[in-house]
């Protein structure tokens, strides 16, 4: 199982995006995020990296992001 990162070791890992953090703290790889949201692990990249991303695909990065946290914890301002 990966790791789950404190705020103070994402922080030491430098500038990263709402959605890497939250993906860190909650113990997620990108290839479980993505098969969580029904998009490749490029794309999730891709929205990590600030790539134009489409607003469909927030949202399925939002609602698998979600199903493997067991809640809607998140909303899309948290990771946008």
């Amino acid at each position: 199982m990966p790791k789950c990162y404190k705020d103070k070791e994402i922080k030491a890992l430098g500038r990263i995006s709402k959605l890497q953090k939250v993906r860190m703290s909650e113990g997620l790889t990108q290839p479980e995020l993505a098969v969580a949201s029904g998009v490749s692990v490029r794309t999730v990249a891709r929205a990590e990296g600030g790539y134009d991303i489409k607003e469909v695909t927030w949202h399925k990065i939002l609602k698998g992001l979600n199903s493997l946290v067991g809640s809607s914890k998140y909303k899309l301002s948290d990771i946008r």
